[in-house]
């Protein structure tokens, strides 16, 4: 009978408990509210009961009336009252994203912010209707009220003329990513879209913005891949296509994923998506999840999550490594990957294996390595005691050879890059990262095949001076 009394003492205790702290056992959950938007605010205007201001981006004030919604029911009746009781696509479209919001996918997502951020993640979804505004352009009106979270207040901003404007875009796909976002910590670096404020999943833009928003289409494309995964596709075709760079005018400029620098490419949020995609296949999502949240910070890059990824999951190393070349066109030069996947005994076989990049230096730089290493063992050789042996001399003759040979391999780098460079056509199609790496590998191997090509009238005059050669000859003691 105690151990009775002792368990409703408990239970006395935790119910308690509950009621004064409902946040120990809350849920996260997306809250809605609808504010119409009725049309420009000017200074004569009285504005009625129940009627605000609101500035947006454009700098016109909207007069606006806001309530809040508890139901999918509601948000219709509302519509409906303003609409004359039909509802045109983007109202609908606000009906589907409030349904969507309460099913598994909204849920999990939702978890996984609790997950990361280490506490309860309430997002309040702001729906404008803006149906009857018709004393403001439509392109203003769309960019006034464009689809967007806010970074730190866990906000997001959905309204209808976007999906009037754009019919077959989902709500519940640009839910997923505007979600993706408000659970994420990480925060963008300034003006990282550029001077026009935009961004698409093939721009370059900056490290930490490319993974921010790489990793909120990872999560459309992982939740709405389209049938027999025709929305993958599409997104795969659209960045293999070639990624585009903003000019200082806000137009755009594309390049051919082959003539753009490793790094450019990791800074379009297109392939961190499809990176993190891929890789959630390949092992799962749950992995994804987990690397994401132990990587996530105020900054945060992709080669965070990479680096974190293979060392919680090193058994992964190989399908990390393969995608990261494939999703980066093999552009990455080997030192690069080596900075984001470690330099251990797997990759570095890895990168033995593969092709390096078209226009890398790795190769030609080999080759100074090999002329180095040939120029060392001639001055040893060089300075052995005279006369010079047979057997040194031979040897002194076949270094020779083998450094003529390295020394036109290294010339044809040499040309190669330096035609490049001073070809003004073809340096047109080239990237901005790409121009600058074609600069920097001109002006650092021609200086170095100058030297290599002064060392060889120094060994000429030595096989002379030692009589190294006689009647074409190796000469004996």
């Amino acid at each position: 009978m105690r151990l009775n009394r002792n368990l409703l003492r408990f239970l006395a205790v935790l119910a308690i408990a509950w009621f004064c702290d409902s946040m120990l056992f809350a849920a996260s959950e997306v809250n809605f509210k609808l504010t119409n938007v009725l049309g420009k605010y000017s200074a004569g205007y009285a504005l009625q009961s129940g009627e605000t201001v609101l500035t947006r981006r454009s700098g016109i004030t909207y007069i606006v009336e806001t309530r809040a919604i508890s139901s999918k029911d509601e948000l219709e009746r509302y519509m409906k009252e303003t609409s004359g009781g039909e509802l045109d696509i983007g109202q609908q479209k606000m009906l589907s994203a409030m349904d969507f919001s309460n099913g598994t996918v909204i849920k999990g997502l939702l978890a996984l912010g609790e997950r990361n951020k280490g506490i309860e993640v309430d997002v309040e979804v702001e729906v404008f209707d803006t149906t009857f505004v018709n004393d403001v352009d439509k392109m203003v009106l769309l960019d006034d009220f464009w689809p967007c979270s806010y970074a730190g207040r866990n906000k997001i901003d959905f309204s209808t003329c976007f999906f009037n404007a754009y019919s077959t875009r989902d709500p519940e796909s640009v839910l997923v990513h505007e979600i993706s976002h408000a659970i994420d910590k990480n925060v963008r670096e300034a003006d990282s879209y550029g001077p026009d404020g935009n961004h698409s999943s093939r721009e370059v833009t900056m490290t930490r913005a490319a993974y921010k928003e790489g990793w909120a289409e990872y999560n459309q494309l992982r939740v709405f891949p389209g049938t027999n995964d025709s929305t993958v596709l599409n997104f795969e075709n659209v960045i293999k296509g070639g990624p585009v760079f903003e000019t200082s005018n806000a137009s755009y400029t594309k390049y051919d994923t082959g003539k753009v620098s490793g790094e450019e490419l990791l800074n379009v949020e297109g392939v961190n998506a499809l990176i993190m995609l891929k890789i959630s296949r390949e092992t799962s999502a749950k992995q994804v999840e987990t690397a994401f949240v132990k990587s996530n910070a105020s900054a945060t890059t992709i080669t965070n999550f990479l680096s974190t990824f293979v060392n919680t999951y090193p058994g992964s190393m190989q399908k990390v490594f393969t995608i990261l070349n494939d999703q980066t066109f093999g552009t990455l030069e080997d030192s690069q990957i080596t900075g984001i996947l470690g330099s251990g005994k797997g990759v570095m076989n890895l990168l033995k294996k593969r092709a390096q990049p078209t226009y890398s230096t790795k190769p030609a730089f080999d080759i100074k390595t090999t002329l180095s290493e040939i120029v060392t063992s001639l001055k040893a050789l060089m300075i052995q005691p005279k006369p010079l042996s047979a057997a040194t001399k031979k040897s002194i003759l076949t270094l020779k050879a083998k450094y003529e040979k390295a020394l036109a391999e290294f010339k044809t780098f040499v040309d190669a890059f330096t035609n490049i460079y001073k070809n003004p056509t073809e340096m047109l199609t080239f990237s901005p990262g790409m121009k600058t790496k074609l600069k920097a590998a001109t002006e650092s191997l021609t200086p170095l095949y100058n030297i290599y090509v002064g060392n060889l009238p120094v060994l000429e005059n030595f096989i002379k001076a030692n009589a190294i050669i006689v009647g074409g000859r190796v000469a004996s003691e």
